[in-house]
């Protein structure tokens, strides 16, 4: 489930559960792995993967430093939400087969 749900046959497309009431759902968040972009031009997230094109070198000496990529986002918050607002965001790397 999401925003805090844990049954996933009725996941109610909630990314946000707010504790004074109402919630924010998932297509009020968006991201975009290109920084300075305004709201309506990034992507509205989903409950589907979704191929990004992000690319984060392969490490191959572990006392070398971290190897980092960027993903921005934003939230819109509805004039019905209150209070603080809590939910997980899933991030899951693929290697790339080429």
């Amino acid at each position: 489930g999401y925003g805090g749900t844990t049954d996933s046959d009725n996941p109610d497309n909630l990314s946000m559960i707010c504790a004074a009431g109402g919630n924010i759902s998932m297509e009020h968040e968006k991201y975009s792995i290109t920084g300075g972009l305004g709201y309506g031009s990034m992507v509205t997230l989903n409950n589907e993967s979704t191929a990004m094109g992000f690319t984060i070198e392969v490490k191959n000496n572990d006392t070398a430093i971290n190897h980092l990529n960027t993903t921005y986002w934003m939230i819109y918050i509805p004039a019905s939400v209150s209070g603080f607002c809590n939910g997980t965001l899933e991030f899951v790397g693929q290697e790339n087969p080429q």
